[in-house]
């Protein structure tokens, strides 16, 4: 008699019987009874985290409509700037910041670019930025792994001056550390891993139309002295991160021996002009480095 397999489930019974799982698997029953038993004042912490983060983030409401978000096809380009990381230390010391928050009000001086270049009109505007940041308390220093979470950052293109989007960059940073989003959004994507797979399958689609942030802008800390391959010294490293979703655009920031490589990725066919981020970008970088030496 020939066999012929059966249908593939699709996400809705996939989802069902995952449910069902979690709910009637005794070890999944009683694992989470004891967590909940072990650190109850943690736990209330946790989940006061978890909806801070959520009210946070639908409470902003949707990213602003530009330009920047649409259809991301198959083809990337590669956009490195290099800067000398001393140079940018100074220049957001002077204007008391760090660098990572000239990192991202030099990432909007090249977003501001981009629209203006493209007739949109940026007065008063901002764009929201997913920022990934480490979570790692000072106990945990010498840890194997990594402790990440993301924060959202709204993001002020609509002022001209570089000094003064880091300021406004600064206070906005200073605001959303101080507060439990970054925990909160841990505990989202530690929650992501013990959801049914359904479940996960249908948020992975959704995300593909994600209506909450522009870009993402995502800042490693390299050593500062050089590195060797078998005797080969490693002269640059040019990080990289992922296109997804309806992101056309995305910035991946290394610091390695003295200098900090910014590299934005693009879709080639979405953002042909990328090349009008990276001039906005220098032009902001070297705006501030000014200001550091005037003053």
């Amino acid at each position: 008699m020939d066999w012929s397999p059966s249908p593939a489930p699709g996400p809705l019974p996939l989802l069902a019987a995952s449910l069902w799982h979690r709910t009637t698997d005794p070890v999944e029953v009683i694992r989470s009874l004891r967590a909940a038993t072990r650190a109850p004042r943690r736990i209330v912490a946790e989940v006061g985290a978890l909806a801070e983060s959520l009210f946070g983030l639908g409470g902003a409401g949707f990213a602003p409509i530009t330009s920047l978000t649409s259809t991301v096809g198959r083809r990337r380009m590669l956009l490195p700037v290099s800067r000398s990381l001393g140079g940018v230390r100074n220049g957001a010391h002077a204007a008391g910041g760090t660098v990572n928050d000239a990192v991202l009000a030099c990432v909007a001086g090249g977003v501001r670019a981009l629209l203006v270049h493209r007739g949109e009109d940026v007065a008063d505007r901002t764009i929201r930025v997913l920022v990934p940041v480490s979570i790692r308390a000072d106990e945990e220093h010498l840890a194997l792994g990594n402790r990440v979470s993301m924060l959202v950052a709204t993001l002020p293109i609509g002022v001209a001056s570089p000094v003064g989007r880091l300021h406004a960059v600064r206070d906005e940073m200073h605001r959303l550390k101080g507060g439990h989003a970054a925990l909160g959004t841990e505990l989202l994507l530690e929650g992501a891993d013990h959801l049914p797979p359904g479940l996960t399958h249908l948020i992975a689609r959704g995300m593909h139309r994600q209506p909450f942030v522009d870009v993402v802008v995502t800042n490693v800390p390299g050593p500062q002295c050089p590195l060797y391959f078998m005797g080969a010294r490693l002269l640059e490293a040019i990080p990289v991160v992922p296109l997804g979703g309806n992101l056309t655009i995305g910035f991946a920031i290394l610091s390695y021996d003295g200098t900090l490589q910014i590299a934005l990725h693009a879709d080639r066919d979405a953002c042909p002009d990328a090349h009008v981020v990276v001039e906005g970008m220098v032009a902001a970088f070297d705006a501030l480095e000014a200001a550091a030496s005037d003053g």
